[in-house]
C-alpha cells in the first residue's frame, strides 16, 4: 500500500447486521464515545484517512438515533482530519432534521449530505434497481 500511495478506508459494520448491536450503541453515548474514540485512534495509528460506516437493518425506531450518531461521528472526525462516507444505500430522497450544532439546529437535510461523501447503490434489492452500479455524491 504505502509503495503505491494508496489510502486506506475500513468499513464498519454490525456483525450480522444486527439490530440488537446497533440498537446498544445508538442508546449508549458512552458506548458511542468509545467507538468513535476508538475508530479515531485505529485511523491515526495505521494512517487511515477515515471511515465508512455500512451500519445496516437498523430498526425504523432508532432513526433519529442514527443521525445523532452520523453527525457525532462527523464532527469528531472533521475535528481529527478525517473522513467519514455515508452508506445511503436505502435511502434515496430521504431528509433527516439536522440537529448537532456542527450542521446546524433544526435544519431539514438530505440524507448524503453531511459526510464527505456519499455512495447510493442500485443493486437488485436497493431502491432504483440495477443489476449492480452505484452513485456518488460528494
Amino acid at each position: 500500500i504505502k509503495d503505491y500511495n494508496l489510502k486506506v478506508m475500513p468499513l464498519v459494520v454490525n456483525g450480522g447486521f444486527s439490530r440488537t448491536i446497533i440498537h446498544k450503541l445508538l442508546t449508549s453515548p458512552k458506548n458511542q464515545d468509545d467507538i468513535i474514540t476508538g475508530l479515531i485512534y485505529l485511523a491515526k495509528k495505521n494512517n487511515y484517512i477515515g471511515w465508512q460506516y455500512d451500519l445496516e437493518n437498523i430498526d425504523y425506531q432508532d432513526r433519529d438515533l442514527f443521525t445523532a450518531f452520523a453527525q457525532k461521528t462527523y464532527a469528531r472526525f472533521k475535528e481529527n482530519n478525517l473522513i467519514l462516507i455515508e452508506d445511503c444505500a436505502h435511502s434515496l430522497g430521504a431528509e433527516y432534521l439536522a440537529s448537532h450544532q456542527s450542521i446546524g439546529e433544526n435544519k431539514v437535510k438530505k440524507v448524503g449530505t453531511f459526510g464527505k461523501a456519499a455512495f447510493f447503490s442500485f443493486s437488485r434489492d436497493k431502491i432504483i434497481s440495477t443489476l449492480s452500479g452505484f452513485s456518488k455524491i460528494q
